[in-house]
């Protein structure tokens, strides 16, 4: 399975769709989930609950991502056309 970001051309609309229809979800769920935090635990946590996100986002995008600087799309389509691993 290829790794997000690395989708042929064909895929990527499919993939892009897919993304922001979660991130539309996960939106419409978090005030369910601050709100009570922040009403419990204050603004210190809050911030610190959500900064933490970010970087557990952050890792995993740095860790897990395709390498791709200095990389035509072009050679990226064709690892992942013949299944190899991009890295």
């Amino acid at each position: 399975m290829p790794r997000p970001g690395t989708f042929p051309t064909a895929l990527r609309s499919t993939a892009s769709s897919g993304t922001y229809s979660l991130s539309r979800l996960a939106s419409g769920a978090m005030p369910f989930v601050l709100v009570p935090l922040l009403d419990s635990s204050g603004a210190t946590t809050l911030f610190l609950v959500v900064a933490g996100a970010l970087v557990v986002v952050a890792l995993d995008v740095a860790l897990l991502g395709p390498r791709t600087t200095g990389r035509r799309l072009e050679s990226l389509n064709d690892d992942v056309k013949v299944g190899q691993p991009t890295r």
